[in-house]
């Protein structure tokens, strides 16, 4: 078992300097690209309400708006790990 070299040992942290002097970057920090898209996730603010429509015309009509994507609208298509199992949107069923 000696020629183990990492289990039991310190490592150092290649981001602790960074870090430590507040110099680090994190993805917030990155300003998006001048044509880019910013992506919004609106929740309800009611925890375990049942939603029974939802009318996106106000935020379609908000200039610079591409797209809302909601439930009806949204992708069908599930993913996750190895069973593709989990839906982009909430629904009933």
């Amino acid at each position: 078992m000696s020629d183990l070299k990492v289990a039991g040992k310190d490592l150092s942290r290649i981001d602790a300097p960074d870090k430590a002097a507040g110099t680090a970057r994190f993805a917030a920090d990155v300003p998006p690209p001048a044509r880019g898209l910013i992506g919004l996730v609106l929740r309800s603010p009611h925890p375990h309400a049942k939603v029974l429509s939802v009318d996106s015309r106000a935020a379609e009509k908000i200039p610079g708006v591409r797209v809302v994507l909601t439930r009806v609208n949204g992708p069908k298509h599930r993913f996750g790990g190895g069973i593709k199992d989990q839906t982009w949107f909430a629904a009933d069923g």
